[in-house]
């Protein structure tokens, strides 16, 4: 491999490496990324294989190894044409989510290091979104790994919110339009009320700090509300209690629109 460490490694004997090499070994790793990016599909499936047999100081490690080659998953989803590879791409995926689900004592730094740096790819954005949903329809509303989802969203967002904000926005408004196709009395009743109740506690976590970027979206944010008021089990009912609260909140803290003194007032 090209890692250009000839200035900085000799072979010798004797030579003395400290326990604490891992800037080191992390340089190493972000020059692989960028040199050889076609061993990323490789690089990540073996450090998610190693990473739960491994002890707590070396998980923090894997992460850090970890990071560089994340932005890389992009070049084996540029084709459409190549489904192998993308199927590849939310193979990796599936795998990060259950260390975030299963792997408990390193949930904030799995949060941090893997889906903070995610979010800052926008080309992935929609492909991770549909990995969420599906795994939070899997467990169901109210579970354990829907509510892990529904928080890791705002790690994704960190670096992106108006991307990622416009995009759960749009795909709870389509989803609740295409419930016109087949109609039924109650909306809890149809058979998309699954995407719809969690993708509305993907909204409650990110309309905290105005992830949502409420003033931008907010006709769409009370059209979503709407039709949600009222509706399913009292722990939906109060999630869409929640998300009013947190765009009022919003409303109230943000800088932008500025709103007169009476208009705070009312709020």
């Amino acid at each position: 491999f090209d890692l250009k460490i000839e200035g900085h490694l000799l072979e010798t004997n004797g030579l003395c490496i400290p326990s604490n090499n891992t800037i080191f070994i992390k340089s190493v790793s972000e020059t692989l990324a960028r040199n050889e990016p076609h061993l990323t599909l490789e690089f990540l499936e073996e450090c998610i294989q190693g990473f739960s047999a491994s002890s707590i100081e070396l998980k923090h490690l894997c992460l850090e190894y970890m990071t560089p080659w994340l932005p890389n998953l992009t070049r084996f989803c540029k084709h459409p044409a190549d489904d192998a590879k993308r199927q590849k791409v939310a193979h990796i995926l599936d795998k990060l989510i259950t260390l975030s689900i299963e792997e408990v004592e390193m949930y904030p730094s799995i949060q941090a290091k893997i889906w903070g740096n995610i979010g800052q790819v926008s080309e992935l954005i929609d492909m991770v979104l549909d990995s969420f949903i599906k795994r939070s329809v899997t467990g169901g509303l109210g579970s354990a790994q829907a509510e892990v989802m529904a928080e890791t969203s705002v790690s994704l967002s960190a670096a992106n919110v108006q991307l990622v904000a416009r995009k759960v926005i749009w795909r709870l408004c389509r989803v609740i339009d295409k419930t016109c196709i087949s109609p039924t009395s109650q909306l809890e009743q149809h058979i998309m009320w699954d995407d719809i109740a969690n993708l509305a506690r993907y909204l409650l976590m990110l309309s905290f700090n105005n992830s949502l970027d409420v003033a931008r979206h907010l006709p769409y944010l009370f059209h979503i509300v709407t039709f949600l008021v009222c509706t399913g089990p009292v722990s939906m009912r109060a999630s869409t209690h929640g998300l009013v609260i947190n765009i009022i909140h919003s409303l109230c803290t943000c800088t932008k629109p500025v709103f007169s003194e009476e208009a705070l007032r009312v709020l």
